[in-house]
């Protein structure tokens, strides 16, 4: 059987922004060169880190600013305090020179990594743990430092999600064993509707608009997606409820975008949501 190809750092980073693969030569894929992209926005990224908890912790050791020395922990407090400092750099993983362009060819952005968070990510198997970074980077996402982390702990899984809102462009990617496993490209609405809106708070002033009686919906009958549109229409509220949705993501859709985010996405989710919150009333809170 011939061995699987291995993807390169810069093969994967390319796959990211659509390069595509001419053919394998049974050890690399050769890739076509990708046209630059002239971006002028900030980039939204999320990367969550989950597997072992020694090695967690020295993912995120090695994430460190170089000028912080690792002193935190093995098993940190979560949420981490206020006065903690940045928690993420490019420079320990991938070390570079001031130059912006030199950056931008190692890193695949020309900054690092500003307006950091970092979580505590969903409760795993015991020895196992997740952490979560939320972050904006300058003009491009980080994917070659991506590729280069999840190259440096293949025992780590990585899903790495960016958004460049001005360039209309979404991704999801998902690193197994140190290689892209997965990647797929989402519209930009989905995507802040899922990252950025605050749901619970959209669906509160939605079950408000939709004029219950006594604020509960009918107990005869199950309430479906088709059913609280078309009581939006009756009571005229569809449209103001697609404006308020429009601003929960900034403002990144258009009229059909946003009314197929609506029916595809936020209703569905939204019923969910509703017939939960009927069960258990402290859901609302």
């Amino acid at each position: 059987t011939n061995p699987k190809p291995i993807i390169t750092t810069d093969a994967m980073a390319m796959l990211a922004f659509g390069g595509s693969i001419l053919r394998s030569n049974g050890q690399r894929f050769q890739l076509v060169s990708m046209k630059r992209r002239a971006l002028h926005s900030m980039c939204e990224n999320i990367l969550t880190v989950t597997g072992g908890s020694r090695a967690v912790h020295s993912f995120t050791a090695a994430a460190e600013p170089l000028s912080d020395v690792a002193t935190s922990p093995l098993y940190p407090q979560w949420p981490l305090p206020t006065t903690a400092r940045n928690p993420l750099s490019f420079q320990r993983m991938l070390p570079t020179t001031e130059d912006d362009l030199h950056k931008e060819q190692r890193w695949g952005c020309p900054a690092d990594a500003e307006s950091v968070s970092l979580e505590q990510g969903r409760p795993r198997l015991k020895g196992r743990t997740s952490v979560r970074y939320t972050f904006e980077t300058r003009e491009s996402p980080p994917i070659k430092w991506v590729c280069a982390a999840a190259a440096l702990y293949p025992s780590l899984d990585l899903g790495y999600k960016f958004s460049l809102p001005e360039a209309q462009e979404a991704y999801e990617l998902v690193f197994l064993r140190g290689r892209l496993e997965y990647k797929t490209r989402v519209s930009v609405a989905s995507w802040l509707w899922a990252h950025r809106a605050d749901r619970h708070d959209f669906f509160l002033r939605l079950k408000m608009l939709l004029n219950f009686p006594d604020g509960k919906s009918p107990k005869k009958k199950k309430l479906k997606a088709a059913d609280v549109e078309a009581r939006l229409l009756d009571t005229g509220e569809l449209a103001p409820i697609l404006e308020m949705l429009n601003s929960s993501i900034s403002g990144w859709a258009g009229k059909s975008r946003l009314r197929k985010l609506w029916r595809s996405s936020v209703l569905p989710e939204f019923v969910v949501w509703l017939h939960a919150a009927e069960r258990e009333p402290a859901f609302l809170a």
